[in-house]
């Protein structure tokens, strides 16, 4: 016996099964291809920018803007993340996100979006290049990047398929 029937073993469709499961509910998820989560690994090769942790109300447009302040308060980037924590979910969760550029052109480019990022939302993020862009990225091989340190990402076949074990 079913109490709660999941279609899509995706992102959204795990989170669902496991929000239900933890109140007590019988759940079954039905997926049509052969692996959990497997269209999640083609989202940012292989990694995913999950969050901005500090999201607020004011970024939001809508019809109803009480909407976005009573969802945004029930369910914070941090509750995602303690609950990864809580289940053990080995997908590679880091805090901060960097965008390299091998091309000179591209790194130009991460440069004025970091300014634009800045000035129009308030972002908390830089340009980096040199020693510390190779610093970060491990090598030295890019010629500039974006960093940005309110955001967070994580594996995402992997979180998927530490969902579906939980």
């Amino acid at each position: 016996m079913t109490d709660t029937l999941v279609l899509g073993a995706g992102a959204a469709g795990l989170m669902c099964a496991i929000t239900a499961a933890r109140r007590g509910w019988r759940v079954t998820v039905m997926e049509r291809s052969n692996k959990p989560g497997k269209k999640i690994l083609m989202s940012g090769g292989g990694r995913c920018n999950f969050t901005n942790l500090h999201v607020s109300p004011e970024r939001y447009l809508s019809a109803n803007p009480h909407f976005c302040k009573s969802a945004l308060a029930r369910y914070t980037p941090f509750h995602f993340i303690e609950m990864v924590e809580r289940h053990g979910i080995e997908c590679d969760l880091k805090r901060g996100n960097l965008q390299a550029a091998a091309k000179t052109s591209d790194a130009e480019w991460h440069r004025r979006h970091a300014d634009h990022m800045n000035a129009r939302y308030g972002l908390d993020c830089r340009f980096v290049e040199g020693d510390e862009l190779a610093h970060l990225a491990g090598t030295d091989v890019f010629r500039g990047g974006l960093v940005e340190y309110r955001s967070a990402h994580l594996h995402p076949l992997n979180y998927a398929l530490g969902l579906a074990a939980a």
